[in-house]
């Protein structure tokens, strides 16, 4: 996960969409969570983001490129940065919507379950997702503020595939030496 601004970007494919889905609005809990966003990424995400909108209103989105952290603390909620064509912002929100009153059988969306936004610096954004690092990976990677997530059963942190380390480890080498300025 905090690689994964940086090769997003290096793929061409930024984070710039930041969404915040309050799980425990829509009937989660922390024992469910984690199978209710891994049907949310790989069952609807996925597909979504590689297919055009019904009458080519809208052109695919490409290789799904996200991640996102779970939470437990303040009621379960999942923070999750993507790569969304601004063409595609209104679809996608759109799509989202009609996914998660489908996948949790309601008809309204709860008042501030869902939160949608721009975003501006990834790389702050990622730092705020690893609040709930074990400390000691948190100060080698300059993070102040530190917390416990709360409990979650399964994964609480999540990263498309084409963000993981057979992605960046080619790059690291190359990214270390422009940090040090050679």
């Amino acid at each position: 996960m905090l690689h994964a601004p940086r090769t997003a970007a290096a793929l061409g494919r930024p984070l710039n969409t930041f969404v915040t889905i309050r799980m425990w609005q829509l009937g989660s809990d922390e024992w469910s969570v984690s199978r209710d966003v891994l049907r949310l990424r790989s069952e609807w995400f996925q597909r979504w983001s590689r297919r055009p909108a019904r009458g080519g209103s809208c052109p695919a989105n490409g290789t799904p490129t996200h991640t996102g952290v779970i939470e437990a603390k303040g009621g379960v909620h999942m923070h999750w940065m993507l790569h969304i064509k601004s063409a595609n912002d209104d679809w996608f929100e759109k799509s989202l919507i009609a996914r998660v009153k489908r996948q949790f059988g309601i008809e309204v969306i709860p008042d501030g379950a869902i939160e949608i936004k721009q975003i501006e610096n990834p790389e702050g954004l990622k730092l705020y997702f690893a609040k709930t690092l074990i400390p000691r990976y948190a100060r080698a990677w300059k993070i102040k503020t530190v917390s416990h997530p709360g409990h979650i059963a399964g994964r609480a942190v999540f990263t498309s595939l084409n963000l993981g380390p057979s992605e960046w480890m080619p790059r690291r080498d190359a990214y270390r030496a422009s940090m040090r300025g050679k």
